[in-house]
């Protein structure tokens, strides 16, 4: 029996899986999600899978070009910080598209004879979601406790120990950009009192006459939900074992005591861990 697959179906099962891969690839390297850029770069990866399928390209050339789109919609969505880190995130897109790929062979092995085309979206949206849940078991990184962190700003570094905190997914709603809580009185050593006392109580009056624009993050707590003043530092390094690594961030004062994270200054998203 022949099978049949039509341009407009196999883009859009492309498009989706693509997006979803970079955007499970970008969980995993902790890199800030920028949606647009997903969108562009699912596109491109989507246009190829449709002309590689309908050119009937193989051998050595499929593997060179698939190599040279797949290391285009890396940039594309997460940029080119450096040779280092721009190898390292597309061998976990690499990787998550495997993944995904090899999770739907599985899935339509058991409800297909490989024949059936309409079974395909099914297959992929399925595929799709056993996806999510294995990239979110494996951000959780629950064997980390802790995390070393460097923070600069405004010229003045300190550096901490935080707590590293699967239950922390605060993230900037715009940039994507994971939020690091910590004590003021810690955040006291690279900034003055009045200003850390002003993102603890989001005055954003203080904050603008220093030239300081917060992002207001919206939070989830006990007693309901509350916003968060952040800031972007200069640059912040996080270290894990042997590993340091330069993340994108945002860092959040808050008026706990500086032992209150079950004894750190701190707590961080796992998803930083390097």
């Amino acid at each position: 029996m022949e099978t049949v697959l039509y341009a407009d179906i196999l883009f859009l099962v492309n498009f989706a899986m693509d997006f979803i891969s970079l955007s499970a690839s970008a969980s995993l390297g902790a890199v800030t999600k920028k949606p647009l850029r997903l969108c562009i770069a699912s596109a491109l990866g989507a246009v190829y899978g449709v002309a590689a399928t309908a050119s009937g390209i193989g051998g050595i050339l499929q593997y060179i070009a698939a190599a040279l789109v797949g290391g285009a919609m890396c940039i594309i969505s997460f940029g080119f910080d450096g040779v280092i880190p721009f190898i390292r995130q597309c061998i976990i897109f690499g990787g998550c598209g495997a993944l995904l790929a090899g999770i739907m062979t599985a899935v339509l092995s058991f409800g297909s004879n490989g024949n059936d085309a309409s079974f395909i979206i099914p297959t992929a949206i399925s595929a799709c979601v056993v996806l999510f849940f294995v990239i979110r078991a494996l951000s959780a990184r629950s064997g980390c406790k802790d995390m070393g962190v460097k923070i600069t700003y405004g010229g003045k570094t300190i550096e901490f120990t935080a707590l590293c905190d699967s239950g922390n997914l605060l993230r900037d709603p715009f940039s994507g950009r994971p939020v690091l809580l910590i004590s003021g009185e810690e955040l006291s050593a690279l900034l003055p009192p009045y200003i850390v006392s002003a993102l603890i109580s989001c005055d954003t009056e203080i904050l603008s006459a220093n030239g300081i624009m917060p992002r207001l993050i919206p939070r989830g707590s006990e007693d309901g939900a509350s916003l968060v003043c952040a800031i972007r530092p200069d640059m912040s390094v996080i270290t894990a074992g042997k590993r340091s690594v330069t993340r994108d961030l945002l860092i959040a004062p808050t008026d706990k005591r500086k032992n209150y994270y079950a004894g750190y200054p701190a707590t961080a998203p796992s998803v930083l861990i390097p």
